[in-house]
């Protein structure tokens, strides 16, 4: 039965599948562990907490994102495309086992306590404040939260437009959404905390040791991949002209690539949802499960749970659905789902008598069901991003032009994407500035988030006039 689905790689194709897959599999692996790992370290640190989260995505992540982004250009013009990634992918490596393995240790002498002044600074700027005296582990966090966007949205995605035909797209983007990645992540976190004995400390270590194995072993596939493949076989190879601009020159004009300013924004809302989504989650989590070890595995069995979902999707579904569908009707599955979860989520949030009702045959407090839906939704979502969203966003890429394309996965993948985290953050932080606490504030963010839904379909209604448009063009 699989093989039905699989059977769409012709046999001329197998080898260039299986080394993208694989480079795709190991870098999203990566940042899997990565998040649970920021997301263990933050939130479940008795000084810190989730209050420093909204302050990291934007004073911290939006300031050094353009920086990273601006020196990986540089790179990218100065050098060829394979040291770009060496590069790139050795100061992720070891920046982030560099603070693991060494700045952890001394942190403490690095971050002075200065808790008195903390008695000082007002609650809604102690978030800032708590940023600026722990900056090893705000790095840490950053340089996570950018892994995704800087080694996959815009490295892998940037090669695989040059090598990749929209034909092959329809053929291979549904199954880059297996996840195995996500489906290996819980037992090993399990396995790595059973040989810490129970040690988050040294749990941590051996996951950071993990991540800088994969990286060797991301860099050696990538290398022979270019190696063997080059850039743009389907094309003649052209170097760019003296006239080609920039995407920061590009990015200021903007309203000249109307195709792309769709895409950015349902990228934009799509992360803005999730995100506000994702910080409401784990702050009720941590309420629920305390403990940085129980923490973690709670995030990684969800990973995993989502990883054998969306694996499921992307064999049985994903191609039939972009097959038989049309663009339109695939890309509105996720808005549609996200609307409906959320409604879920809240309901159960809001009412609470309800939730304890439901939960009691089951020995579940309300916090407990609420938790659970939480983590529903996070599972489902996440397979839809990976599968519907993923891959109907990917296809509309692959109709952009060359200098379109260079400019779309810059603005409508990285930029949208950071811009969307930063302002769910910044909404997030004002909710709690302007409330007593962020309970108060949530059926204010409840609203934003639905709120965004009928702006997100019409995003897709414009991308899906333009995508027949285009592809009719592209049909002899």
């Amino acid at each position: 039965m699989i093989m039905k689905y699989l059977i769409s790689i012709k046999q001329s194709e197998t080898s260039l599948f299986i080394a993208t897959f694989s480079i795709l599999t190991l870098t999203i692996f990566i940042h899997k562990i990565l998040r649970v790992l920021k997301d263990t370290l933050v939130i479940t640190d008795p000084n810190i907490g989730i209050q420093l989260i909204p302050f990291l995505k934007i004073w911290a992540f939006i300031p050094i994102s353009i920086i990273v982004i601006k020196g990986v250009y540089i790179l990218k013009n100065k050098y060829s495309y394979k040291t770009t990634y060496g590069i790139t992918l050795a100061f992720f490596i070891l920046s982030l086992s560099g603070y693991v393995f060494f700045i952890r240790s001394i942190e403490t002498s690095l971050c002075p306590s200065t808790h008195y002044a903390m008695h000082l600074i007002p609650t809604y700027l102690q978030g800032f404040y708590l940023m600026l005296q722990y900056w090893p582990l705000s790095l840490f966090y950053v340089f996570c939260d950018l892994w995704p966007i800087i080694m996959f949205s815009m490295l892998f995605w940037m090669y695989i437009d040059e090598i990749i035909s929209l034909k092959q797209g329809k053929r291979f983007f549904p199954l880059y959404s297996i996840d195995i990645g996500g489906i290996l992540l819980a037992p090993i976190v399990a396995l790595a905390s059973y040989l810490s004995g129970g040690s988050w400390e040294i749990q941590l270590e051996l996951l950071m040791g993990l991540v800088v194995i994969l990286g060797i072993i991301l860099w050696g596939l990538f290398n022979k991949l270019s190696q063997e493949y080059g850039v743009n076989p389907h094309a003649e190879q052209s170097k760019p002209s003296k006239n080609s601009k920039s995407w920061f020159k590009n990015s200021m004009q903007w309203r000249h690539y109307p195709f792309v300013i769709y895409l950015a924004l349902i990228v934009f809302l799509f992360e803005f949802t999730d995100t506000i989504f994702d910080l409401l989650w784990k702050g009720i989590l941590f309420e629920h499960i305390p403990s940085p070890g129980e923490f973690s595995t709670y995030l990684a069995n969800v990973s995993s749970v989502s990883g054998i979902l969306a694996t499921l999707v992307a064999l049985f579904f994903s191609t039939t659905l972009l097959r038989k569908l049309s663009w339109f009707r695939v890309a509105v599955i996720a808005p549609i789902l996200f609307g409906l979860l959320s409604l879920c989520f809240f309901l159960s949030y809001f009412f609470p008598f309800l939730t304890a009702w439901l939960g009691t045959p089951f020995g579940m407090s309300a916090l407990g069901v609420t938790v659970l839906i939480g983590a529903v939704q996070t599972c489902l979502m996440s397979t839809a991003k990976v599968t519907v969203f993923d891959n109907s966003k990917d296809l509309a890429f692959q109709l952009c032009n060359r200098e379109e394309r260079s400019f779309a996965r810059g603005f409508a993948n990285a930029f949208a994407m950071r811009t969307g985290k930063s302002a769910s953050n910044l909404t997030y932080q004002i909710a709690s500035m302007t409330s007593a606490n962020i309970i108060v504030a949530l059926p204010y963010l409840a609203c934003i988030m639905l709120m965004s839904i009928p702006a997100w379909l019409i995003g897709l209604s414009h991308i899906s006039r333009q995508f027949v448009l285009r592809t009719a063009k592209e049909v002899p």
